[in-house]
């Protein structure tokens, strides 16, 4: 997607799947079924769809976090989640009890990128309101810096970018919980869904960008000498 955005060519991805490579070998990419057409897949390929979580797997995996669930909680969750283990993982991080789980994902099931968004949502908000003037703010424009740069983004870089410390650029992670994977000393989304969302609501202005840009530039000079 990216290739195609800057005109650069075929993506590394559609190259190498098109590679001859030794019978003993075997090359596995992850993709969501909307967006297969756009890796060009050869004919010799094998397609595995990941289908969603049985009850008893949806069952197993609400009471790792809540042993005492019942099976009509089991069973309530499952259809609110649609039975998606992102969502379910996503939705059990947040929450400290069944109730608040259930109560979190409504009434009736909806598509995954609008369960996704509206716990993104909450959370962020929830930062927001538990932090004084100048972290909303903060928080704001690291959200939006996190939205601009391309994963995996140097904490360092990131701290710079948005003007803040990269103490809070941890806490901010620690705090969002799962959509974020702090790996070393870089961060970037857990998931394309989350990725998008972030891209969506947190998009910079131009003013936005061009200060970006320049709190950039001269970490683009000093890693060149």
């Amino acid at each position: 997607m990216v290739a195609e955005e800057f005109r650069d060519g075929d993506s590394f991805i559609r190259v190498l799947l098109r590679q001859e490579v030794p019978p003993t070998i075997r090359l596995i990419a992850l993709s969501r079924t909307e967006r297969l057409h756009l890796l060009d897949l050869p004919s010799r390929a094998l397609q595995l769809p990941l289908r969603s979580f049985s009850l008893s797997e949806t069952t197993i995996h609400f009471r790792s976090r809540f042993p005492g669930a019942t099976d009509a909680d089991a069973l309530e969750f499952h259809r609110l989640t649609s039975a998606n283990p992102r969502v379910q993982a996503t939705v059990m991080v947040q929450e400290n009890s069944v109730a608040a789980v259930l109560s979190s994902l409504g009434v009736a099931p909806i598509s995954v990128n609008d369960t996704i968004a509206r716990l993104l949502e909450r959370a962020i908000a929830k930062l927001i309101d538990n932090a004084g003037t100048i972290e909303q703010k903060q928080i704001a424009t690291l959200a939006t810096a996190l939205a601009t740069l391309r994963p995996f983004v140097p904490i360092s870089v990131l701290s710079e970018v948005a003007g803040v410390d990269a103490a809070f650029v941890h806490s901010f992670a620690a705090d969002l919980g799962r959509p974020l994977l702090v790996s070393g000393e870089a961060v970037q989304f857990r998931d394309e869904p989350t990725e998008t969302w972030f891209r969506e609501r947190f998009r910079p202005n131009a003013d936005q960008f061009a200060s970006f840009a320049s709190n950039l530039e001269p970490l683009a000079a000093k890693n060149a000498l």
